[in-house]
């Protein structure tokens, strides 16, 4: 056995039998250093928590008192039609497109072309202002064979997005795969 080892155990050993505990070792006086140290880390874990609760629940407030307006006066009313019109849309049509937008992600997953295809372009009339759909819109279209839309589409990503590296990509390999490698080859040296 190493000569250190044999030390230790000595050393534990002879410990355990004296009488004499060095005080920063015995059980006592570390109890309430763990204690203390527990209450300081629950004390900043809740003063945390209190902060971040207090900043949630400002916001709720607010959107609680249009509500008890909304039964009083046809204010609301007012403020959702221009919200309409100006292309934003309601709250439950920018899920219906966000679930429309990830079904067309998941059909492209699963190489089904067809539905992703079709996710994608109800995705679009639901909201034409973002240029990842019409990138989507674009690749699935390219995929199931529709290569005038696909062309198309990324065409309007691009008209959004001018720069955007996936809507020069994705035109050019359209263009390839219409026989225009003129075009295509225009596109990736631009």
């Amino acid at each position: 056995m190493p000569v250190g080892f044999i030390s230790a155990k000595r050393t534990q050993a002879e410990m355990m039998k004296s009488s004499s505990i060095d005080p920063m070792f015995a059980p006592a006086p570390m109890f309430p250093r763990v204690l203390l140290l527990v209450f300081v880390l629950v004390a900043s874990m809740s003063a945390q928590t209190f902060e971040i609760g207090g900043q949630q629940s400002q916001p709720q407030q607010q959107s609680q008192t249009p509500r008890k307006k909304a039964g009083k006066s046809s204010a609301p009313a007012v403020q959702t039609q221009p919200q309409e019109e100006s292309g934003i849309g309601t709250f439950g049509e920018s899920i219906a497109v966000q679930r429309e937008q990830r079904a067309a992600d998941d059909a492209l997953r699963h190489n089904n072309a067809a539905v992703a295809y079709m996710h994608a372009k109800r995705a679009i009339e639901m909201a034409p202002g973002d240029s990842g759909r019409w990138f989507t819109l674009g690749y699935a279209a390219r995929l199931a064979g529709h290569l005038s839309d696909s062309e198309n589409a990324y065409k309007r990503g691009l008209q959004i997005s001018p720069n955007a590296a996936e809507g020069l990509s994705g035109l050019a390999q359209t263009y390839f795969r219409m026989g225009r490698v003129n075009d295509a080859k225009r596109m990736l040296l631009a």
